[in-house]
């Protein structure tokens, strides 16, 4: 049995007033694709409820400026020569719940060592329309991937990657690493929807707030990028393992197994 879990989710959300989620008409339509190998609970809650969980909020990390450092580069390659070089990976790579072997070379791609937080040097790759992250990890010498800039917290023990996906899509997903096993969280937004803001908080445990938008079909350009919102916030679990579909309606809690 795989130990990979994949949920499909189909929200329909026909909430009464009380409920104070920021809904007007034309925001039900929301669906979305999670693959994860983690328990995660998905709950959309009122605009209050977001403002006063900002309170707990852990300051983001500070992009780093998006050029080589060639010291630094010099340092991986004494240390971990043959890994990832400007035109190479090679070396084991983990997506999808599982490591597997990489050993890939091309001179039309380009990747760049920019830096370096806590165990985890960041490569920037650019190449065929891609344009995404490389994290060597130094306590396992795995290779993970990221779309859109890594936030590292915990003394490199998770990993958000939040903002752009391919075809117009965006994603908020996570790595969590533990000594023997790593989580991996995924959520894919429709097309449609635009992460306007987010934050991550801590109280007691890590978890993630996000402002969602959808954009408007509307010329007017006071209704621009501002048609609806909802308020997500999705918290972590334990690490559980398991796999199936689920379609989900009249709900704005969502407990994914």
């Amino acid at each position: 049995m795989k130990n990979i879990l994949f949920l499909i989710l189909f929200v329909s959300l026909k909430l009464s007033a009380q409920d104070n989620l920021s809904l007007i008409p034309n925001c039900d339509d929301f669906s979305f694709t999670i693959e994860s190998n983690t328990r995660n609970t998905l709950s959309f809650i009122s605009q209050n409820d977001y403002n006063r969980k900002l309170k707990d909020s852990i300051k983001k990390p500070k992009k780093i400026a998006l050029k080589e450092d060639k010291i630094l580069y010099k340092e991986f390659q004494k240390k971990f020569p043959d890994k990832i070089s400007t035109h190479c990976i090679r070396g084991e790579q983990y997506g999808s719940g599982r490591t597997e072997k990489i050993s890939y070379c091309s001179d039309r791609q380009k990747i760049l060592l920019t830096g370096k937080e806590q165990n985890f040097y960041i490569f920037k790759l650019d190449a065929f329309e891609i344009d995404s992250y490389i994290l060597f990890n130094t306590e396992n010498e795995i290779i993970y991937y990221t779309e859109n800039y890594p936030l590292i917290y915990d003394n490199g023990k998770i990993i958000f990657d939040i903002g752009y996906f391919y075809d117009g899509l965006k994603i908020i997903s996570y790595y969590k690493f533990y000594d023997k096993k790593t989580e991996y969280f995924e959520l894919k937004l429709p097309a449609q929807y635009i992460i306007k803001n987010y934050n991550i908080i801590r109280n007691p445990r890590i978890h993630l707030i996000a402002e969602l938008g959808k954009l408007s079909n509307s010329k007017k350009s006071s209704e621009e990028n501002n048609f609806c919102g909802k308020f997500l916030m999705i918290d972590q679990f334990n690490l559980y393992s398991g796999f199936g579909v689920a379609k989900y309606q009249q709900y704005d809690r969502i407990e994914c197994y």
